[in-house]
Parts: structure tokens; C-alpha cells; sequence
């Protein structure tokens, strides 16, 4: 299917620059190796990457992809939001230093697969997760 091709390639020629451009952002952001012992440096990494992951999601949600990839699209989007959703609640528990944002934390790696996956199949692979 000719058409579809060329729909996907449209739609990752315009995602993937945007998904490049906030996964550099967000490695540009050293994660400190005391991460899991230390709230306060959470705190202050999480709240650097918040706005990163946010504004990635708000150019994201803004492309139109066509009606036959729209549901591959919708599935990507909604697993890359569920990782930013995580990044998001991270930043709230380690303002207020409640651990059991560890768990949370240990939750990334599935969530990395499960948006590598909906990014392939919507056919943006270049937007598939860079592990937070």
C-alpha cells in the first residue's frame, strides 16, 4: 500500500525531529549516580525533565497523522504519555520524599519497550524511547 507508506514517511519525517531534538534535550541532563539515595537530587533532576518530556508530548500531539495510522499514532502517543506520566509523578514523590517512587523508577525499562514498540509500529522508530 503505496499511500499508506508514503503517509507514514510523512508523519515520521515530521515526529522524528521532534523526538530527536527532546531526547537530546533530556540526555543533555546528566543523571546523577545518586539518584535512587537522594530526594533532593531526584527532585532537582526530575524537575529538569518534566518540561523536556511535556513539551516533547505538546509538539507531538500536534501532528495529524492520516486516518489509516491515526490508531498506531494514538497507541504511541499514549505509551510515550504514560512514561512522561511516570517521569511526572517521579518529581512529585521525590519533592516530598516519599520512596516509593524506587518502584516507580524500576517501572522505565518496560515502559522504554512498550514505547520502542508503538513508535515502530505507527513508523517512527526514531521516536522510540531513549531510556529517560
Amino acid at each position: 500500500m503505496a499511500g499508506g507508506s508514503s503517509r507514514r514517511s510523512d508523519l515520521a519525517k515530521k515526529a522524528t525531529p521532534i523526538c530527536q531534538k527532546t531526547g537530546k534535550a533530556i540526555d543533555a541532563v546528566k543523571q546523577p549516580a545518586n539518584l535512587v539515595q537522594d530526594a533532593s537530587v531526584a527532585s532537582a533532576y526530575f524537575a529538569k525533565i518534566v518540561p523536556i518530556a511535556d513539551n516533547g508530548m505538546k509538539d507531538l500531539r500536534k501532528l495529524k497523522p492520516a486516518d489509516d495510522i491515526k490508531p498506531a499514532w494514538d497507541a504511541y502517543i499514549a505509551a510515550q504519555q504514560a512514561e512522561v506520566d511516570v517521569f511526572d509523578t517521579l518529581l512529585t514523590k521525590a519533592k516530598a520524599k516519599d520512596t516509593s517512587g524506587i518502584a516507580d523508577l524500576q517501572t522505565i525499562p518496560a515502559l522504554d519497550k512498550t514505547v520502542n514498540t508503538a513508535a515502530a509500529a505507527a513508523g517512527v522508530p526514531g521516536c522510540g524511547s531513549t531510556g529517560g
